[in-house]
């Protein structure tokens, strides 16, 4: 299905991203990396050709904040491999610290990142899907479980996952009979880097929370290229509460699961959220007098930037 498919992928430096970019070097894709770091695509590159001497791969340092930097870099992808047939919104950044102690500069920085970048991504890959003409083009956008379970500490990020969905679920309605089909993930906890940088006021906080289970990004990223596969819009995630979750809560959208059963568990979900709302307010309490460490200033690229 992938052979000979041109994939763009932005944070495909490492973590979910990469992990992407593996599965479709070995579907025999040609694949285009974007990211920020010069030196993370180049060690990116030559692993996935390592692994594939034939692999087809291009890398484009990137900022996914400039418009005009996600234009070039898919100007260049176009030139090396031509229009795309599948784009993979997936660049990001992270944020731990509390409201009080967020200044307007760095919400506004997030959102350039984690909600306009997507935006840059989505509108020229778009553009570059059609004038490829591809009947079965694909778009995802990589949201996260804490755009439906937003934790102490999340403000900023909490809400530009949230207004992902959003903007996903609405171009959902828009693309149909476009020939590009549109999938959004919502990952939960990822064996990344991001885990390496927790401070520990964030990671005894999660450690305070039960049924918090950490899975590799390979296992993730293969779940999405299934996901894709079979035509679904909410891709979905290893584990299986985040799905019901996604399902319970999801709104106008497609559902993850088939209706009767979403139906089914909705009040079971609700109860459970609600339980785990007092578990959050109670670690919260006891994680609030340690200092709530800034990881805001970097840049977190593909998987390392999921922290629920």
């Amino acid at each position: 299905m992938w052979s000979g498919k041109h994939i763009f992928i932005t944070g495909g430096s490492e973590g979910i991203g990469y992990a992407l970019a593996e599965l479709y070097i070995d579907h025999r894709a040609k694949v285009t990396l974007a990211s920020r770091s010069k030196e993370k695509l180049e060690d990116a590159q030559r692993q996935l050709q390592s692994r594939n001497p034939h692999a087809k791969v291009l890398t484009c340092p990137t900022d996914v904040s400039s418009h005009q930097q996600v234009q070039q870099a898919i100007a260049q992808a176009e030139a090396k491999f031509g229009p795309l047939d599948v784009v993979i919104a997936n660049a990001g950044m992270p944020s731990s610290s509390l409201f009080e102690e967020l200044t307007v500069e760095d919400y506004e920085q997030l959102n350039r990142v984690n909600y306009l970048g997507v935006i840059y991504t989505v509108k020229a890959g778009y553009a570059s899907i059609q004038r490829g003409n591809s009947k079965d083009g694909h778009i995802v956008i990589v949201s996260s479980l804490s755009a439906h379970v937003p934790l102490p500490g999340q403000t900023a990020y909490s809400a530009t996952k949230a207004a992902l969905r959003g903007f996903a679920d609405a171009l959902h309605f828009e693309l149909r009979g476009s020939g590009v089909q549109l999938h959004i993930a919502y990952p939960g906890m990822t064996q990344t880097a991001m885990l390496d940088i927790m401070d520990a006021r964030t990671r005894g906080l999660i450690d305070e929370l039960p049924a918090i289970t950490v899975y590799p990004s390979e296992q993730v990223a293969k779940l999405m290229v299934k996901g894709m596969e079979e035509g679904r819009y909410v891709l979905r995630f290893p584990d299986v509460m985040s799905t019901c979750i996604c399902a319970a809560l999801g709104g106008t959208s497609e559902l993850a699961m088939p209706a009767a059963l979403a139906a089914f568990i909705a009040p079971f979900v609700v109860v459970f959220m609600q339980i785990y709302r007092w578990l959050i307010h109670r670690a919260f309490a006891k994680m609030r007098s340690q200092k709530w460490g800034s990881q805001d200033a970097r840049m977190i690229e593909g998987g390392r930037k999921k922290t629920m």
